[in-house]
């Protein structure tokens, strides 16, 4: 911009370097594409820790290799893994929901009724309440409502996943708090910020309990009935003396046929003047009806006062009692008291202590869904599923498909095809499990001499591991066998901090964290049959313990592929092709001309000095270690008509010493004469 000078002095103005900063980029971003029970359904989220994963996908799970290949992927150094959950297209996992009902509060005789049993007030549907994605991990979330905001046409509504255990001595089972969801101060009224659908669309989704519902119009109620038990009460002008009884309902296999209900009388008077005596002699005979019916659980409820969230005709709102259990395994029983006096107050509603949600009321025989199958990995780009559900992310380094090792030989070949392309597309690198059959040597050559051959030109970016690592498992004695692709992209991730994404992720340095032994322990002769096909051979030494002691690409073995031989040399490639590409965005409708080309090559140099100081290049000099090249000899005056711009970049990549050679000979002994 040029200076406007208008007083006598001295003036300043900083000029553009004319050098744009090339930013490597990452190198060891991992997604994880399989079968999984939890968590959303082709859409990759991102994990940090296997906290994240554990919040969004529930953590280690006995039916998906997926789950322990990410839990090998951090123990192992790995720091940021995208997990996208694949399942068969064939079985879909249930769905668990609940509708809320609800209605204008009408008036209703005193507490009776208990004769007949009790029975949940019947209402409108409001609002259909589904978990956050499908599977029967969503069975074991309990919602629950309340009034207590005290307010208008607002509720506050809580989610609940519980772990739940059977008692080996007892009928009953135990519950554990894995998770919560909390939204408070809701409504139904779609015109409100608060509404329901507002207050869970801004929350973040991969970690909630509840899926956004979908309602399209504000229903008639703007309040589901609550939790337990609602009274209306209006203090006495006068206390009055009464008496209570407890009656339960326990829940029964069939819901048209409950039953018979339970009740427990407190004989014992009190005096009622205001809520707080009523809480308190309500509190007192369901505690008495705790011991008296033999259910402990009974003895927990909480009762407790609020305004209702509905306008009398006067325009007030009248002072209501909740009675509810919050223990879940009480969740479907019903509780309410009666007073003697009956007019000493209303029942407004009665309802289940939590509605839990519930898959089809005749669930498939694989509720949760089934492993995917090779077209399922393929997926479908327009649709983002499968292996092209990855596109949501806007960087990829390692790609691995855990399912894969247990798949037929139709199916193998299928995701291995889609799951390479996709990475040759990405300019990512796949890591593949081979088939859990191959337990042999002999089997691990006939393998790798019949099968990667098939895959296509994306074995060029893509290694494997063999055997098998044997890992604990919480859910067994025996030990868990899987491939080595999530530990292995551990170790990438590790060495590549360490030491650089030239760095060959094998040796000595690389050793295979939690992994208690290996599937099968080679020799060295075996080691020599596999690892010229290009087979990356995981050993056990003494002192070390279980190694990687491998670094070829599938192409090793493929001799017009030489120049791909080496996971480190592909890699770091991939690692210059994804970093000059972001980097040189700012050349794109630049002046095609001599000062351009200028300008990229001093960026692209100054990006590939430091890795020539770090070791990413072989050469005495930097001339000898790399090249760019960008003038009139790459770009002809025919490109530049088309808007074209030609940068050549040469350069000479470090390679790993994998045959060490030491040569030894005996020198001829000098001998010493005496004189």
């Amino acid at each position: 911009m040029a200076l406007q000078l208008t007083y006598p002095g001295v003036y300043t103005q900083e000029l553009p370097s004319g050098t744009h900063t090339i930013s490597g980029v990452a190198t060891s971003i991992t997604a994880f594409v399989g079968y999984l029970t939890r968590g959303p359904m082709n859409t990759p989220v991102q994990c940090l820790n296997f906290g994240d994963f554990q919040r969004v996908f529930g953590g280690l799970d006995a039916s998906s290799v997926t789950s322990f290949q990410v839990s090998q992927f951090f123990l192992n150094g790995g720091t940021e893994a995208w997990i996208s959950r694949v399942c068969a297209s064939s079985a879909p996992p249930v769905q668990p929901q609940v509708e809320l009902t609800g209605a204008v509060p009408a008036a209703s005789s005193g507490g009776g009724g208990a004769s007949k049993g009790l029975t949940p007030t019947s209402g409108v549907n409001l609002v259909q309440i589904a978990s956050q994605n499908p599977g029967t991990w969503g069975e074991n979330i309990f919602v629950t409502i309340d009034y207590m905001t005290n307010k208008l046409n607002t509720f506050n509504m809580a989610a609940t996943l519980y772990s739940v255990s059977s008692n080996s001595n007892a009928s009953s089972s135990s519950y554990s708090v894995v998770q919560t969801q909390s939204l408070p101060a809701v409504t139904l009224d779609l015109s409100q910020n608060n509404s329901l659908i507002e207050v869970m669309q801004s929350g973040n989704q991969n970690s909630a309990l509840l899926a956004v519902p979908t309602l399209t119009a504000t229903p008639s109620v703007l309040v589901p009935f609550a939790s337990g038990t609602m009274l209306a009460f209006t203090a006495p002008k006068n206390p009055v003396n009464a008496t209570f009884t407890v009656i339960v309902q326990p829940p029964g296999p069939d819901p048209t046929k409950p039953p018979p209900s339970l009740q427990a009388t407190l004989n014992v008077t009190f005096a009622i003047s205001t809520v707080a005596t009523l809480i308190a002699a309500i509190q007192s005979a369901i505690s008495n009806a705790a011991g008296a019916l033999g259910l402990p659980s009974l003895a927990g409820a909480q009762v407790r006062s609020c305004l209702s969230p509905f306008a009398s005709s006067t325009g007030t709102q009248a002072q209501l009692v909740q009675i509810w259990v919050p223990d879940p395994g009480f969740a479907g029983y019903l509780v309410s008291v009666t007073s003697n006096p009956t007019t000493l107050f209303t029942v407004q509603s009665t309802n289940y202590q939590a509605q839990q949600l519930l898959g089809p009321a005749t669930p498939p025989a694989n509720p949760d869904g089934l492993p995917p199958t090779g077209f399922d990995i393929a997926g479908n780009s327009t649709n983002r599923t499968g292996i092209y559900s990855l596109d949501a992310m806007r960087i990829v380094n390692i790609i691995a498909v855990p399912d894969m090792e247990s798949m037929g030989t139709s199916d193998y070949l299928v995701s291995a095809t889609a799951t390479l392309n996709y990475a040759i597309q990405r300019k990512a690198f796949a890591i593949l499990d081979m088939p859990s059959t191959v337990t042999t040597p002999s089997s691990a050559v006939a393998w790798a001499t019949s099968t990667p051959g098939t895959f296509g030109t994306g074995i060029i970016s893509a290694a494997t591991y063999w055997p098998q690592i044997q890992i604990p498992s919480p859910f067994s004695t025996q030990l868990l066998a899987l491939g080595g692709s999530g530990t292995m992209a551990g170790i990438y991730a590790t060495t590549d901090v360490n030491r650089g994404v030239w760095k060959a992720p094998a040796g000595i340095t690389a050793p295979l964290a939690g992994v208690q032994q290996l599937a099968y322990v080679m020799n060295d002769q075996e080691n020599g049959q596999i690892n010229p096909l290009g087979i990356n051979a995981l050993r056990t030494f003494p002192t070390y313990d279980n190694i990687a002691w491998g670094a070829r690409t599938l192409a090793a073995a493929n001799v017009a592929d030489s120049d791909w031989k080496y996971v480190p040399v592909r890699r770091l490639t991939l690692y210059l092709e994804q970093s000059l590409i972001q980097g040189l965005q700012w050349v794109v409708f630049e002046p095609n001309d001599a000062s351009l080309w200028a300008q990229i090559r001093l960026s692209v140099n100054s990006f590939l000095h430091p890795l020539y100081l770090q070791g990413a290049f072989v050469g005495a000099t930097p001339s000898q270690a790399y090249q760019v090249i960008c003038d009139e000899s790459t770009t002809t005056p025919e490109d530049m008509d088309n808007g074209i711009v030609n940068i050549l970049i040469l350069f000479a990549p470090v390679k790993p010493a994998e045959f060490v050679v030491i040569s030894l000979q005996q020198m001829a002994g000098q001998s010493s004469s005496g004189g």
